[in-house]
């Protein structure tokens, strides 16, 4: 349900918000903070007024249109094409809102790179740094066992350790070795080499965990896996 969203709180959040912040009619921008701008890094002129599905990347585009379109309040990632060309993880929170009586889309903005952020010193999808408390963790993808997806957060088991982020299953697969990672649910990806055992509806992997198997991911898992 939309709500009634003054300009005159707009201008107040627009000021201390920490993320970006943008208020959009369909996909045209009418109104953006300083922020916004820093993370996309494009000047006002070239955003306001102007589609911003134009330099959404094109895998992304169906998944932006669709959220657009249904105009509810829910969180998801894109890739979004940056004014010096390089390519950001932006998580989306979208709320449906009135502004000066018009059906647009509140959206909160902000990077991912400090949630999950890659390492360039090595192979990016050997190894990931990932936030706990205060502290990045490196932690090296072939000590991953599984991910289970939780609402707005994702649990990152290892077989020693349990980390807890904020994103998307999709943002978390596209960051992993797409030969040593399968989905095998809807909420949950497993490390191939990490399974021990397969039966017609769960997956039992090597710390002893059981996940569900679901029957749309089951035929992509086991084309993935060695069976003789």
């Amino acid at each position: 349900m939309e709500e009634n969203f003054p300009e005159s709180i707009f201008k107040i959040a627009f000021k201390i918000t920490n993320n970006g912040m943008a208020i959009l009619d369909k996909s045209f921008p009418i109104e953006v903070n300083d922020q916004f701008l820093q993370i996309v890094k494009r000047e006002r002129e070239d955003v306001i007024g102007k589609d911003l599905l134009d330099h959404v990347y094109k895998d992304d585009l169906p998944l932006v249109r669709q959220e657009i379109q249904k105009n509810r309040e829910v969180i998801y990632e894109i890739r979004f094409i940056k004014g010096d060309g390089s390519i950001a993880h932006l998580e989306l929170r979208g709320h449906p809102i009135v502004y000066k009586g018009r059906k647009c889309r509140l959206l909160l903005v902000r990077e991912n790179e400090m949630l999950f952020k890659l390492s360039n010193s090595e192979s990016k999808k050997n190894i990931v740094f990932i936030k706990k408390e205060s502290k990045l963790i490196k932690v090296r993808t072939r000590d991953i066992v599984y991910i289970e997806a939780l609402k707005d957060y994702v649990n990152i088991f290892t077989m020693d350790d349990k980390f807890v982020i904020r994103s998307t299953m999709k943002g978390i697969q596209d960051k992993l070795p797409s030969d040593r990672f399968a989905r095998v649910h809807r909420s949950f990806i497993v490390a191939l080499d990490k399974v021990s055992s397969i039966d017609h509806t769960k997956v039992i992997l090597e710390n002893n965990s059981t996940v569900p198997l679901g029957g749309l991911y089951k035929d992509e898992f086991l084309e993935k896996i060695n069976t003789v």
